[in-house]
This record gives structure tokens, C-alpha cells and sequence, in this order.
């Protein structure tokens, strides 16, 4: 099975800021030599994937950003790029989590 990795950059960190990455699974590959940082870690597979649209969409439907956050803008991006948006947007289109007709799976509890 082959890893599909993220990338990421970011400017200048610190410490902290390292320690958080590092804790969501971003691992530090490179510093740039304006202090940039380059990390990566591996690609959430479709099981996780469509978990965390799952809690986007949930967060978004309360009107909270992500992390349940309050005051956040309600429209969460998930890993895969996926956004979900603030309560009473448009469905999402078929075949996709959420959506009638969507993913197996979804919707139960």
C-alpha cells in the first residue's frame, strides 16, 4: 500500500507552535532558509476522511467553526479539502457524504 503524504508551510514558529504540529502528526522535513518551515504527514484514508466532512458539516449545522470554536465562520474545510457550509446553505451534491443519495454509512448513528 502506498502513503499519500500533505505538505505544508508555514512561516517562522516557535517552540509551542512546533509542539502543536507535531501532535497533529505534521512532521518538520525542512527549514527554509528564511526561517520557513516544511512539514508533512500522511494523507487521512477514506474511513477518516469522511469523518472528519462528517464533523465539519456537524460543526457548520451549529454554527460554530472548526473545533467547535464558537464565532468561527461555520464554513469548515475537512483534510480533503472539502468545505462544509453554515447551516441552511445548499446540500451537498449527490455521491458526496451528506448528501442524498450519498456515501454508505452516512447518517447513522
Amino acid at each position: 500500500m502506498q502513503v499519500t503524504w500533505q505538505y505544508k508551510r508555514t512561516g517562522p514558529l516557535d517552540e509551542e507552535e512546533l509542539n502543536r504540529l507535531g501532535q497533529e502528526g505534521w512532521e518538520l522535513v525542512a527549514v527554509a532558509a528564511d526561517g520557513g518551515c516544511y512539514f508533512k504527514r500522511p494523507a487521512p484514508d477514506l474511513r477518516e476522511r469522511i469523518t472528519l466532512e462528517q464533523k465539519a458539516r456537524a460543526y457548520a449545522s451549529l454554527g460554530v467553526g472548526h473545533g467547535g470554536v464558537p464565532g468561527g465562520t461555520g464554513t469548515v474545510t475537512s483534510a480533503s479539502g472539502a468545505t462544509a457550509a453554515p447551516k441552511g446553505a445548499p446540500a451537498s451534491a449527490p455521491g458526496t457524504p451528506g448528501a442524498p443519495g450519498g456515501l454508505a454509512g452516512e447518517g447513522r448513528g
